[in-house]
């Protein structure tokens, strides 16, 4: 996991990309918890 870059969303918060790599049950997790937190994933 790690942050490959960081911008400043609307209401003036940074915000990170997240890059989960894996698929498995772990990276799901980490990526609904990432996305649950307002981050953008892909």
């Amino acid at each position: 996991m790690a942050s490959t870059a960081t911008s400043r969303h609307s209401e003036g918060a940074i915000m990170a990309n997240v890059a989960i790599v894996g698929s498995g049950f772990i990276g799901r997790a980490w990526a609904i918890s990432f996305a649950r937190a307002g981050h953008d994933m892909r």
